[in-house]
């Protein structure tokens, strides 16, 4: 099997192919509509039992779109078991991480409820600003039952926030590691409101 995308980039080359199981690789996906490529040709040996073929062992081609439209929301859910591959949705959120990366004046970031184990720090680069009429919002889901819960398992610093103009509210930053703090504000014009910072491994909040 191969796959190329609408720029003719080689995505998936000579990849094995099994009845019934999924093939994974990677890409990246612009925003909006993104249009594959895929041509199949059966291993000429196959049977699908002991006494049948296959009707035809000629090469398949076909496409098939992925609308990858996180960056086109003003609000993007996030969750405990959200994936870098969601749309963003309620019912499909992202990661915390993707989140993040995906931020934009204006936008809301909805942490839905539960806890987050994470293993890397959640950064907000400098330059990943919102701007005085247009904050960057990352807040605790109102329809949330339980406060999120950032969870950092004494594995790295918690969050950095080198930005200007993000809002802050509503969750919970634990167990940065060792040594390392909660939450370090290094930007201007932030807000922390209501967030809660405890049993890190230094300062919980420091500006």
């Amino acid at each position: 099997m191969k796959i190329t995308n609408s720029d003719n980039e080689t995505v998936l080359s000579d990849a094995g192919v099994k009845a019934n199981t999924k093939v994974y690789t990677h890409t990246t996906l612009k925003s909006g509509s993104n249009v594959f490529h895929v041509e199949f040709t059966p291993n000429a040996d196959y049977r699908p039992s002991e006494y049948s073929l296959l009707s035809s062992y000629d090469t398949v081609t076909f496409d098939f779109t992925v609308n990858y439209n996180v960056k086109g929301r003003t609000v993007i859910y996030a969750a405990p078991e959200g994936r870098s591959t969601g749309s963003g949705t309620n019912s499909d959120p992202v990661d915390i991480y993707t989140a993040v990366k995906s931020a934009a004046p204006g936008r809301t970031i909805l942490l839905k409820g539960g806890t987050y184990a994470l293993d890397k720090t959640v950064i907000v680069e400098r330059g990943v600003n919102g701007t005085a009429d247009a904050k960057i919002y990352m807040i605790a889901d109102p329809e949330a039952a339980t406060r999120p819960v950032l969870d950092f398992q004494g594995r790295c610093a918690g969050m950095i926030l080198a930005g200007d103009y993000w809002y802050f509210q509503g969750f919970d930053v634990t167990r940065s590691a060792n040594a390392q703090k909660g939450i370090q504000v290094s930007g201007s014009y932030n807000t922390v409101d209501n967030v809660m910072t405890y049993k890190n491994g230094n300062t919980g909040l420091q500006i």
